[in-house]
């Protein structure tokens, strides 16, 4: 199991650490600055996705927003605020469209 997995499995059942009452550090503005430096520099995203999963995320949203960003990298366009808008929005990765631009602005 790999080292960065938040669930552990205890007799056939997969348990996620949290809900084992432990709480891992992290980091939102971390998290969010790894999210935003591909929209500073496009030269950015072939090194995030080369070394992150969306499951290391510790935020459910930000961890979509990286597969979103991936899947829009793998497919040859480009990873802009438009398009990254754009399909975190088609994805329904937010309740409504005001919040997933809140989030990402």
């Amino acid at each position: 199991m790999p080292a960065n997995d938040r669930s552990a499995v205890s007799g056939g059942l997969s348990l996620s650490l949290e809900s084992l009452g432990v709480n891992l550090p992290y980091s939102m503005d971390a998290e969010q600055a790894v999210l935003g430096a591909p929209l500073l520099d496009a030269e950015v995203i072939p090194k995030l996705v080369e070394q992150l999963r969306p499951e290391m995320f510790y935020a459910p949203q930000n961890g979509a927003i990286f597969s979103e960003m991936v899947r829009l990298f793998t497919s040859g366009a480009p990873v802009d605020f438009i398009t990254l808008l754009a399909a975190v929005q088609a994805a329904n990765v937010f309740e409504t469209e005001d919040a997933a631009k809140v989030y990402l602005t």
